[in-house]
């Protein structure tokens, strides 16, 4: 699981300390945040 890299993530990408729960799965994600996901360092997250 990469639940600290997922925090990283969305503290460097959303500006915002209000991390979401872990999600299971990329539609548990609102699109514009899996779109972030998606780019971020080459979708290694995704």
């Amino acid at each position: 699981m990469y639940l600290a890299e997922f925090a990283t993530f969305w503290r460097q990408e959303m500006n915002t300390l209000d991390c979401p729960t872990y999600p299971k799965k990329p539609e548990d994600l609102p699109l514009s945040d899996r779109i972030c996901l998606e780019n971020y360092n080459n979708g290694e997250l995704f």
